[in-house]
């Protein structure tokens, strides 16, 4: 049951004094305990989501804080491990790249 939709398509950007919103499609919540029979389907949805853009062309802007994963490492970097693997395999298939903010709000800018 989707909970949020998926945001992976295009948005229309905000400009502030230059400075350009790169809008973001899912947060990786740090592990918790208490939701840790959701862990497998948080980690298919994020695959599923990667997967989706990656076919379409589109941005995927998984946002995190890495100071969130210190209580957990363990678990919080097991994930983190699901989505980089998932990266490189969509990087060979599709292209999928990884963009710093100054480049995907470039990429964003211009299209």
């Amino acid at each position: 049951v989707p909970l949020t939709r998926y945001s992976g398509h295009p948005v229309p950007l905000q400009r502030v004094q230059g400075v350009v919103d790169v809008p973001a499609t899912r947060f990786l919540r740090p592990y918790s305990p208490a939701r840790r029979s959701l862990e497998g389907l948080r980690g298919r949805r994020i695959r599923a989501e990667m997967t989706a853009a990656a076919r379409q062309g589109l941005m995927y802007h998984l946002w995190w804080h890495p100071h969130n994963f210190g209580d957990h490492l363990d678990e919080n970097l097991a994930m983190l491990d699901h989505v980089v693997a998932t990266f490189l395999e969509l990087q060979d298939e599709y292209g999928f790249r990884s963009l710093t903010m100054a480049q995907a709000a470039e990429q964003l800018a211009a299209d």
